[in-house]
């Protein structure tokens, strides 16, 4: 269906500060960029490699009225989000990072800003209880109850925090365009 992607097309155009934008896509929906017909992969022939942009979210660029503009990926905890976001990277923001370490947490495992927990799980029946009462997917694929318990007890908990707050610009610009679910 054509008007989906001549709507797209038409919002990313009408952004007037699309050459300072980055295009942010929920993680696995990226296809709907790429029938906009205008996008790049980050691994196509003759794409532009940047130094700036050499990490794993970044997915390629998008030509909105002759400027690249970049395109990445992230997670998002919801089940499902069907929006495009798109930012002024120039006008979001900053983080402001915090120690990690709540007033119950062991200074020893503060390294930097960042707060690393080792557990085992063996030996830790409240541990063990907590994940086995309501096992993820990944842990069901493994068998019964006991078979579960079995391949914990093989296993370690890691945990790792960091704490910070996203300082908005007072001067944000962005927008969000809802796609379609096909």
């Amino acid at each position: 269906c054509e008007e989906p992607k001549q709507r797209a097309t038409e919002f990313l155009a009408s952004i007037p500060w699309i050459h300072d934008a980055i295009i942010l896509t929920p993680r696995g929906e990226s296809r709907k960029l790429r029938s906009l017909g205008e996008f790049t992969p980050k691994w196509a022939k003759g794409a532009k490699q940047s130094k700036q942009f050499s990490f794993e979210s970044y997915l390629g660029t998008i030509l909105i009225r002759g400027v690249a503009v970049p395109v990445f990926d992230f997670f998002d905890r919801r089940e499902s989000r069907e929006e495009i976001l798109v930012l002024n990277r120039f006008k979001m923001g900053f983080l402001k990072q915090f120690s990690p370490l709540g007033p119950t947490d062991d200074p020893r495992h503060l390294f930097g800003h960042f707060f690393f927990r080792v557990e085992q799980y063996s030996g830790n029946v409240a541990l063990l209880e907590e994940i086995l009462s309501c096992p993820p997917d990944w842990l069901k694929g493994v068998g019964d109850r006991e078979k579960q318990q079995r391949h914990l007890e093989e296993r370690v908990l890691l945990q790792f925090f960091q704490r910070f707050d996203l300082i908005a610009d007072p001067e944000f610009e962005g927008a969000r365009f809802k796609v379609d679910k096909d």
